[in-house]
């Protein structure tokens, strides 16, 4: 016959075992949905920037190089002069440069 000792014991065993399983559980879930949203989010950069070429990029480098200012950083304006443009900080600390329509869309 089991003691109150020995059931108290148990219990407490029982419930610290859950508590562990319950706290690791959602840990490995999130490092498992980190994982596959870094390689979808990996793949889909692949995707975007692998199917241009480098045809694309000698055109916007040109495009980019016949404006004063380059283009804005959201529709691809030609910034000539420094009324057309407003110099906007992304979420993330860097700094784009806006036109004018787009800054005051509040892209």
């Amino acid at each position: 016959m089991a003691t109150t000792a020995t059931i108290n014991e148990n219990v407490r065993n029982y419930w610290t075992a859950m508590a562990m399983a319950t706290a690791v559980m959602p840990v490995v879930a999130e490092e498992v949905a980190l994982e596959e949203e870094e390689d979808l989010l990996a793949e889909t950069l692949a995707e975007r920037w692998g199917e241009m070429g480098d045809s694309y990029w000698e055109a916007k480098a040109a495009e980019w190089d016949n404006h004063k200012f380059g283009l804005c950083d959201d529709c691809e304006h030609g910034l000539d002069d420094e009324s057309d443009f407003v110099v906007h900080a992304r979420m993330n600390g860097e700094s784009v440069l806006l036109c004018n329509e787009c800054s005051a869309a509040g892209k």
